[in-house]
């Protein structure tokens, strides 16, 4: 059942009591752990190919035949160069992106607090503290309601 709570001046919050230990426990015992699996990728070749099929690559490459067709060799492989100088940028700027997104990810939090018993948990209760010591005020849920850390934009 949710419960709306108004806390200062935010907007309501639905809060539930929460599953009891005991219910989820065999919810993991009969469903396993709530976790996300792992996003496949496609493969180098595949996002390569589509690199070089994409609608612009594909004006290219038609292009370029027409090039060949008409007796302009130069610029039919001058345009087919540049057809796989974009792919192999764009796969590699792709790729990199990836990466950034992945390291990203590690970033994120892995453990959240839940609610057990109607009570939360004392190991995974707040904010973690930053590295010197406080608790860190622009983090969601880390300071009491209704206290601002900021009053620029607020009139006062």
């Amino acid at each position: 059942m949710l419960v709306p709570r108004v806390e200062g001046d935010r907007m309501p919050v639905a809060t539930t009591p929460g599953l009891s230990s005991a219910v989820a426990a065999a919810r993991r015992d009969a469903d396993g752990p709530n976790r996300l699996p792992e996003p496949r990728r496609p493969s180098a070749l595949r996002r390569l190919s589509r690199e070089l099929t994409h609608f612009f690559a594909v004006m290219l490459w038609v292009a370029g035949v027409l090039a060949l067709l008409a007796g302009l060799p130069e610029l039919g492989v001058a345009i087919f160069a540049v057809i796989l100088l974009n792919a192999v940028f764009a796969f590699a700027q792709q790729t990199r992106a990836d990466h950034a997104a992945e390291r990203l990810r590690a970033m994120l939090p892995t453990r959240v607090s839940v609610w057990r018993d109607q009570r939360r948990p004392a190991a995974v209760r707040g904010v973690p503290p930053t590295p010197w010591g406080r608790q860190n005020p622009t983090a969601p849920g880390s300071r009491p309601a209704g206290v601002r850390t900021s009053r620029r934009g607020r009139g006062s």
